[in-house]
């Protein structure tokens, strides 16, 4: 019985290929223990460089519970990737910093996309490149419509 191809398959396929690169290439530059979600809250915390960063902006942003987010900060400040600071106006928040470690983790993790999408790009032609984001939007946004648990599939 032959079955057709699995979208979803294909996707997470590319995925773990992509993130095995980039670890790979980060264990070579000293970062051996490093998980792949601490790039993600990395490029957060380097986005919102100068603005206070608390856990439970990142439980938001990033679709995950408190438990997952505690567990990834806490490896994270484990590893000197952040620090977590008081504010004085409630003892119970606590500020999330990059150190500097962290500045260069989230800078050699920057670098790495980067080489390997230029990489990955002459792969493609234009058109084609067009395409795949075109059909990488499409399928996004039906993901997010599932949020509202309307649409959900099962």
């Amino acid at each position: 019985m032959n079955q057709a191809p699995s979208l979803m398959l294909a996707i997470r396929g590319l995925d773990r290929q992509f993130q095995r690169e980039v670890q790979s290439t980060l264990r070579a530059k000293g970062f051996d223990d490093c998980k792949k979600n601490y790039g993600f809250v990395m490029h957060y915390m380097h986005i919102h460089q100068g603005q206070d960063v608390y856990q439970r902006d990142l439980e938001k942003h990033f679709h995950m519970n408190r438990s997952s987010i505690t567990t990834i900060v806490q490896g994270m400040e484990k590893e000197g990737l952040i620090t977590r600071t008081a504010v004085a106006s409630d003892a119970r928040l606590k500020r999330i910093v990059l150190t500097k470690k962290g500045q260069k983790f989230n800078q050699d993790i920057a670098d790495t996309i980067s080489a390997l999408d230029k990489q990955l790009s002459g792969v493609l032609d234009s058109e084609e490149k067009e395409q795949f984001l075109a059909f990488c939007s499409k399928i996004s946004r039906k993901l997010d419509s599932y949020e509202s648990k309307e649409d959900r599939l099962c």
